[in-house]
């Protein structure tokens, strides 16, 4: 059975030469050179009659023989996944007499893949039967370069799109511009502008001598990086750009194509921006710290000595003493506060304050300070409650208001008519929980802001102030500190109608009232050492004690301090300074308590310790002080064992 089948195969296929060779009329030298020539092509070229069957190929792939492939059905040769693609070419072919072309995929003899674009053109026999001429070239090579290639361009694509980067390209002899649709979004513009405009039409006005100076080396030949400038968009906004790219030159040196990319670095600017922001607070923070301890033991020796002259001073010129001597202790809580950005700043001595006539004291010094025709009107509420926090919080946040306000009300971009500036205290309570507060609402009828300028108003840094009017501190400090006293601070504003700051802050609840508690005095005399390097504090203290009928010794440093300790009874209370030459009060307090067990010591000084530090001393005091609260302090320790 199996040999017939094979000789009927073998019989079959000398069928089909038989057919080819009686189709194939005898070959002249026009028809050699032909088959010469199509046997020489580099692509596959068919005849297939009208029932699909090969009639002719002029080339056949490794591994093929002619008796194989002549006389079957062209099907046989395709992809299984490209049949439909090729069926449907074909028979549009043969119906319509119109050529036609497809790609598809077929399979080489050892499996594997080959893709070919395949011509289609109509071809009838003799007896009319419509069969096709199919020319398939192999663009497996080509089909994978651009599949790599595309590949290629979408990674960097990918690529470009995460960094950002918007491309452009400029042929200066057409003046012929591409922009890509992220420089588009960048710049902010739906049509690109051209390389010689982009100065005058897009650059910000102060950029544009810098990036003309620039523009020669530019288009010099080769890379060329660009300055980081501003620019302009259409809706107004400024951006940071940062441009890269080449220009390709001619022989004679002129350039023929610029191409490049630009980024927005508003973001890495702005952070910038920051970071010298903060290097020069801290620059400043520094400074602070390194003048503090001077600069208050300057304010110690002022307060002390309006206390000393003020129980020697007439009733009439009283008032006068008792203001600067309110200023002086102003100015160390003032002190206290620029610490704050030294990280150095000690817990604020926070009491039950009456603010309604502190802020009237502000306004007024605001009304002897801004111009004249800017109204300040302030109206303070009756029987406010009292309010747990220090004078010079309050000062700083209602102070920082009224500045902006000001500076508001007389922009000079959008300058107003009629500046007013109202601010109100109001007392509030809480429906739900009864608990009393108050309201300090600052308002003006200056430029005003959007709600994106509001919803930053905050922000550390952020500031739309003009450059050198402004850090962006004052509000993210006021809000910092009204946060410390657990309040709020919000912000409403409308564009051009003003702005209005509320401050919401809970009243003191009123503790239950008994009888004052002194610690008794006592009767044996007091003696108080006092070691500090600054002669004018020792000066004024020792005064200050004295009429208090202290006892004071006095030491100008660590050492001397220890030579009194070891050749005389023990004092008291020891008042220590910390910042002294040679070494710091607290590395003197382990022989100080060697020498005097029993005595407690009070770190009397005018910088901000450390609990490290704290947890040494029985006290710390920060100069300056009122000389009733050191006396105070003073006693307190007397009634008390000494040690921690």
């Amino acid at each position: 059975m199996d040999e017939r089948v094979v000789a009927l195969e073998r019989e079959c296929a000398d069928l089909r030469r038989q057919l080819a060779a009686a189709q194939r009329p005898p070959l002249d030298d026009a028809a050699a050179f032909l088959e010469s020539l199509l046997t020489g092509m580099p692509a596959f070229i068919l005849r297939v009659d009208a029932d699909m069957r090969i009639l002719y190929i002029n080339r056949l792939q490794a591994g093929r023989r002619m008796e194989d492939v002549l006389g079957t059905e062209v099907w046989g040769y395709l992809d299984p996944g490209s049949l439909e693609t090729s069926r449907t070419c074909i028979a549009s072919v043969v119906a319509t007499g119109v050529a036609s072309a497809y790609e598809v995929n077929a399979p080489m003899p050892d499996g594997s893949p080959a893709h070919y674009e395949c011509v289609v053109t109509p071809l009838a026999d003799a007896t009319g039967k419509r069969g096709v001429c199919i020319v398939a070239v192999d663009i497996t090579r080509l089909h994978a370069h651009d599949l790599a290639l595309r590949r290629s361009e979408e990674e960097l694509r990918v690529a470009v799109e995460a960094t950002g980067i918007g491309l452009w390209s400029w042929l200066p002899a057409t003046n012929a511009l591409h922009w890509y649709p992220r420089t588009h979004e960048i710049y902010g513009r739906s049509v690109p502008v051209d390389m010689m405009s982009y100065v005058d039409v897009m650059a910000h006005p102060n950029d544009r001598e810098m990036l003309r100076a620039n523009m020669a080396s530019s288009i010099a030949g080769g890379p060329f990086s660009g300055p980081i400038h501003r620019i302009v968009r259409e809706d107004g906004g400024v951006r940071w750009i940062l441009a890269r790219g080449r220009t390709e030159i001619d022989a004679s040196g002129a350039p023929v194509r610029m191409i490049g990319g630009s980024l927005d670095v508003t973001a890495q600017h702005e952070l910038e921006e920051q970071l010298r922001h903060a290097q020069r607070l801290d620059a400043v923070g520094n400074l602070t710290a390194g003048i503090a301890h001077n600069f208050n033991n300057m304010l110690t020796v002022v307060t002390g000595t309006l206390e000393i002259l003020a129980s020697r001073i007439a009733d009439h010129n009283r008032r006068l003493i008792d203001d600067a001597l309110e200023a002086a202790l102003r100015g160390g809580e003032m002190v206290r506060q620029l610490m704050t950005f030294t990280g150095q700043r000690a817990q604020p001595d926070r009491r039950a304050q009456n603010i309604g006539g502190l802020i009237q004291q502000i306004v007024g010094m605001c009304r002897r300070t801004f111009d004249r025709h800017i109204v300040l009107a302030c109206t303070v509420a009756r029987d406010l409650p009292t309010v747990h926090c220090t004078p010079s919080e309050i000062e700083q946040v209602v102070m920082n208001l009224l500045v902006n306000a000001r500076d508001a009300v007389t922009d000079p971009d959008h300058p107003t008519a009629s500046p007013i500036i109202t601010i109100t205290v109001d007392a509030v309570t809480d429906a739900g929980a009864g608990n009393a507060g108050i309201h300090i609402t600052v308002t003006d009828n200056g430029i005003g802001m959007t709600n994106a300028v509001v919803e930053h108003a905050f922000d550390p840094f952020f500031t739309t102030k003009q450059v050198g009017r402004g850090t962006g501190l004052g509000l993210t400090t006021s809000y910092a500190i009204v946060r410390e006293l657990e309040g709020t601070l919000t912000c409403q504003s409308t564009p051009d109608r003003g702005a209005a700051f509320i401050i919401s802050l809970p009243g003191t609840v009123a503790a239950p009232s008994s009888p004052a508690h002194t610690p008794a005095r006592p009767i044996a005399p007091r003696r108080v050492l006092l070691v500090d390097d600054d002669e004018l504090v020792r000066r004024v203290i020792t005064t200050i004690l004295t009429i208090d009928n202290f006892e004071i010794d006095v030491a100008a440093t660590g050492e001397a301090a220890l030579g009194l300790l070891a050749s005389g009874p023990p004092p008291d209370v020891i008042l220590l300074d910390r910042s002294m030459p040679g070494a710091p009060g607290e590395s003197f307090v382990p022989r100080i308590r060697a020498l005097a067990p029993t005595t407690p010591i009070m770190m009397f000084t005018g910088q901000a310790v450390s609990p490290a530090i704290e947890a040494l001393v029985d006290r710390v005091l920060l100069k300056p002080v009122a000389g009733a609260v050191l006396i105070a302090a003073i006693e307190a320790l007397l009634v008390k064992p000494a040690g921690r």
